[in-house]
């Protein structure tokens, strides 16, 4: 009798857990992460190296970077205007970039990055500035 009250406990714990209950019947919550992007150093010249770091999107999500310089217009990023990055498992990523090598008309300013997850839909928006 002990075993079948044991398989009847393991099939209402793996029943409450499916539901998004915890052992006790209590809700679970899963924790929201906003989405984040940042720039460091966020003020240097356009020749400046900068590392961008971004967090709080999906595993392996294609990430859009859209740029825009301080009179509102969008920069050519290559032969676009849009940069694309993929994140790693954890949802972040990082690489470095030097403003005078990837954006096109450059203009001294303060510059807004907003990126896009292409399938989470989530954004993050951050600004440099370029002296």
């Amino acid at each position: 009798m002990r075993y079948v009250r044991w398989i009847v406990a393991a099939v209402v714990l793996v029943e409450l857990a499916a539901l998004g209950h915890g052992a006790a019947g209590v809700p679970t919550a899963r924790a929201q992460v906003a989405a984040a992007v940042g720039f460091d150093p966020a003020s240097g010249a356009a020749t400046d190296l900068r590392v961008v770091s971004f967090s709080g999107f999906g595993s392996g999500e294609t990430l859009d970077f859209t740029f825009v310089d301080a009179t509102g217009a969008a920069a050519q990023v290559g032969n676009g205007t849009t940069w694309y990055a993929v994140t790693q498992d954890d949802g972040t990523g990082s690489f470095e970039f030097t403003p005078g090598d990837w954006l096109s008309p450059l203009t001294a300013g303060a510059w807004t990055v907003t990126i896009t997850g292409e399938t989470s839909g989530m954004q993050a928006t951050a600004t440099f500035i370029i002296v």
